[in-house]
């Protein structure tokens, strides 16, 4: 499990930066990476509220995209797992009584 961990975590870089700040993000999303790359260079080179536009950032933008689209496709199983965790978490239990269901609260314990 170590090896896998620190053999992920060497590639990282190579992904992308999309993909590792979607990664830390909390809670991480499905091609999030590619979104933020696609944010990113919308705000550096086509936003006209700030002079002169950042084209600079917005060609890292389009460099990384294709790095960060691999990324974030290699990630996907572990992003579903924790989507997939998170939700669960946050599911509150539901108990059916005469064919509907209602949460289980303090003021109706489950039996």
């Amino acid at each position: 499990m170590a090896r896998w961990c620190m053999a992920f975590a060497l590639a990282l870089p190579a992904a992308g930066c999309g993909t590792a700040f979607n990664l830390v993000s909390d809670p991480p999303s499905p091609y999030g990476g590619v979104a933020l790359d696609a944010s990113l260079f919308g705000w550096a080179a086509l936003d006209t509220s700030k002079a002169p536009p950042e084209y600079g950032l917005a060609a890292l933008c389009l460099l990384d995209a294709p790095l960060t689209l691999a990324g974030d496709t290699a990630s996907l199983p572990l992003v579903a797992a924790l989507t997939l965790r998170r939700d669960l978490r946050n599911q509150q239990p539901e108990e059916v009584v005469g064919g509907a269901a209602r949460p289980l609260g303090p003021e109706s314990p489950a039996e």
